[in-house]
């Protein structure tokens, strides 16, 4: 973290606020901060840091958002498998809304698509659900094209059934 701080502090001139976005599956346990190196007579170094440990916040409030990366990094942060479906459409109703390009929608609903994969039942559902939004649940109905639905459109192959049922979740970084 120092080392960054310190890259950025020399390539910008400017004053760096460092933080530490945790993006692992499990929450972390709690970091030594701050960095300090002392000698007897001398205290050499402090430097502190906010971490921020997405596995500790709750998806649910975050996906509501029209923040394109409060609605990415929710794919990180906790919640209640039993609600994937319900989360997955909050989402991409919040993207719809949200004032960014299309390929920057795009590049968000893959990120969230990444973390948060589907199987094809699951993408079946959440397109049924997507199908019940009316008007006045979103200002726009135009939900970006994502990677969900890309399986049933077409004759999967031994190496697209995959992507789109990955054997493993818990492999996904």
């Amino acid at each position: 973290m120092l080392e960054y701080f310190m890259l950025d502090w020399r390539a910008f001139d400017l004053p760096v606020y460092p933080i530490a976005v945790l993006s692992h599956k499990e929450a972390a346990p709690a970091c030594k901060i701050p960095l300090r190196v002392d000698f007897p007579n001398k205290k050499v170094l402090q430097f502190d840091f906010d971490v921020i440990d997405l596995a500790r916040m709750d998806a649910e409030r975050y996906v509501k958002l029209a923040n394109p990366a409060a609605l990415a990094l929710a794919s990180r942060m906790k919640l209640d498998l039993r609600n994937r479906i319900r989360l997955a459409r909050d989402f991409f109703l919040s993207l719809a809304v949200t004032p960014i390009n299309r390929s920057e929608q795009e590049l968000v609903a893959g990120f969230f698509s990444a973390y948060q994969p589907l199987n094809t039942s699951e993408a079946l559902q959440l397109e049924r659900e997507l199908g019940k939004v009316t008007p006045d649940m979103v200002r726009e109905t135009s939900v970006p094209v994502v990677p969900l639905g890309v399986c049933r459109t077409r004759v999967i192959s031994a190496a697209d059934s995959a992507v789109c049922n990955p054997p493993n979740q818990s492999t996904v970084p």
